[in-house]
């Protein structure tokens, strides 16, 4: 696998942490929505493809099976699981999180295509907010967020001495 090279050295933009892997990705990305026709879920949430070499970007995630590798952001077929749409994290990045936060970019940047369809978008507590509700709902998208049942339950309130409820 070392020796394949999808890059031509004297072109390559050394500024892009991928460089050296961006023709294979905009091909994926290109072909993703052409060879499958998704259902009307779709997810968001990340995914971890393990690496143990170096790589400045490499994450590590102590809760996650696979816990050193490159972190992607994937939108899914919800039923099939099949993959729509990726992001590479390759390390902070202010563009990304300028505006509405990192999760907001996140989340319109892969959904972009999947606007304006009726699709129900699934993910995590971790990338709702009020604002992409709203922008998603008038871009005629249902978004839908999982939590714990903890997250439900009401705070504990510190009575003090003496008192009781």
């Amino acid at each position: 696998m070392h020796c394949i090279q999808v890059m031509d050295p004297a072109t390559e933009d050394r500024a892009d942490k991928l460089g050296k892997v961006r023709p294979f990705l905009s091909t994926l990305q290109q072909n993703f929505p052409c060879l499958f026709a998704p259902g009307v879920a779709l997810s968001i949430d990340e995914a971890m493809i393990k690496y143990n070499g170096r790589l400045r970007w490499k994450q590590y995630m102590p809760m996650k099976p696979i816990k050193w590798g490159i972190k992607l952001w994937v939108l899914c077929d919800a039923r099939t699981g099949y993959c729509l749409a990726l992001y590479v994290y390759t390390g902070r990045d202010d563009h990304l999180a300028e505006g509405m936060g990192l999760t907001y970019n996140i989340v319109m940047k892969l959904s972009s295509s999947y606007l304006l369809r009726n699709h129900h978008l699934y993910a995590d507590n971790f990338y709702s907010s009020l604002g992409l509700i709203r922008n998603l709902h008038d871009a005629d998208t249902y978004f839908w967020w999982y939590h714990s049942e903890e997250q439900l339950r009401p705070a504990k309130t510190d009575l003090g001495h003496g008192t009781a409820e």
